[in-house]
């Protein structure tokens, strides 16, 4: 399934922060997210990243967004922590918002 947002639209400069709790927050957390997700799709689709199996023939996971936490998952191996690496680090440049190693996890 293709999302009607992965298209790259105009750039667009902000002159205010928004307060903790602002409504607003959830849907411009949203609209990152989703930037976040086409990227990963991309590199999926790619055949670079690979997805983990639920059960032996069940549907692959690749990403899951909550509020405020996002879970990758993929196969455990170094090429695959470089293909994460390399998906944040685009995602962190194109949107100038940054990931909190402090309080980031890798599970294997």
């Amino acid at each position: 399934m293709k999302s009607i947002f992965c298209e790259q639209s105009s750039s667009f400069t902000h002159n205010h922060g928004l307060r903790q709790g602002d409504p607003l927050y959830s849907y411009l957390f949203v609209f990152c997210m989703e930037k976040l997700a086409c990227l990963i799709s991309k590199k999926v689709s790619g055949k670079s990243r690979h997805p983990i199996h639920v059960s032996k023939g069940g549907p692959s996971i690749s990403h899951l967004f909550f509020a405020n936490d996002d879970l990758l998952f993929t196969k455990a191996s170094k090429a695959q922590i470089r293909v994460i690496i390399s998906v944040l680090s685009s995602f962190c440049n194109s949107s100038e918002l940054e990931v909190s190693f402090e309080k980031s996890r890798v599970m294997c």
